[in-house]
């Protein structure tokens, strides 16, 4: 009889029911995201805007983030889709759980973005957990 006891108390916590299981792990969630023509000094968002005049060469995105584990690795990934060419990655750490950030594209000086649509897309363990995207205008042509 006690092997049989022996037997049961070591199968017994396998076979509790499932409130057991761990916790689920937090996810990322970015909440808000807008484009914008630059960064005021209160760092918000200044022209916010999903379309950039033709001659842009630089461009800004605020974000907003919760239910992020700190220490959280994530990328930013930009592409132009009018093209479908990736353009880059950015990697970068999430220091908080919920807070507020900005992301730039900028090109060397002399340099503008090309017309066409562009995406960014926000990614967690390769992931993308967000896109949203912009449009740069043609520049028009001078007479």
């Amino acid at each position: 009889m006690k092997p049989f006891l022996a037997f049961c108390l070591i199968l017994l916590p396998c076979c509790l029911p499932a409130c057991s299981e761990p916790a689920s792990p937090q996810h990322l969630v970015v909440t808000e995201a807008v484009f914008s023509l630059g960064i005021g000094t209160d760092r918000k968002p200044a022209g916010i805007t999903s379309e950039f005049p033709g001659g842009t060469s630089a461009v800004y995105c605020s974000f907003t983030w919760q239910s992020a584990r700190p220490g959280a690795p994530i990328t930013a990934r930009w592409h132009y889709a009018s093209g479908d060419i990736h353009i880059i990655d950015y990697p970068f750490t999430l220091t908080r759980a919920a807070d507020s950030g900005t992301l730039s594209l900028k090109l060397p000086p002399g340099k503008t973005f090309p017309a066409g649509t562009y995406r960014l897309d926000f990614a967690e363990k390769g992931k993308v957990i967000k896109s949203i995207a912009f449009t740069v205008l043609s520049t028009p042509e001078r007479k």
